[in-house]
């Protein structure tokens, strides 16, 4: 996910004609029910598209900006994001598990199991971070969401 594209506007001069919207418009604005118009990129917004600041235009099915990867998450790469995920905090948890198991089990020199406790302690960060992330994620990935989307619905409910 850190070298795919997140996806854009998708090319041909149909999408950057202010007075014509392309009929695969739906999406409209809230207030003025007209087709979501893009004033930094000069084109319409695809549905689901959400201007990135960092890459400075609109990405289709934006997600979030990761620090972490360097990247916008979309639609191109979204699923190596998730996969990403799932492999992190998979790999957090088993190390966890495995040195937890391997310094209840085995007698060791002191170094060893002073490094070993340190090595737990990061593990046991890392994996408290990751899998309520990943957790999160899978939810929002159930539910045809993204984090986005998900902020929009907090903020209305709210009112």
């Amino acid at each position: 996910s850190v070298r795919t594209d997140p996806g854009g506007i998708p090319p041909g001069k149909a999408w950057r004609t202010r007075e014509a919207p392309p009929p695969q418009c739906k999406e409209r604005k809230h207030f003025s029910n007209e087709p979501r118009w893009c004033r930094k990129s000069e084109a319409y917004k695809p549905d689901r598209a959400h201007f990135c600041r960092v890459l400075r235009r609109p990405v289709l099915r934006m997600d979030h900006h990761c620090p972490w990867l360097g990247n916008t998450i979309g639609f191109n790469n979204h699923k190596f994001f998730y996969l990403f995920l799932l492999y992190t905090s998979s790999a957090c948890t088993l190390l966890g598990i495995s040195v937890l198991d391997l310094l209840v089990k085995a007698t060791l020199p002191a170094l060893s199991t002073f490094l070993l406790i340190g090595a737990e302690g990061l593990t046991f960060l890392l994996s408290v971070i990751l899998v309520p992330f990943f957790i999160f994620h899978t939810w929002l990935l159930v539910r045809n969401m993204t984090t986005i989307e998900f902020c929009e619905m907090m903020r209305s409910r709210d009112g």
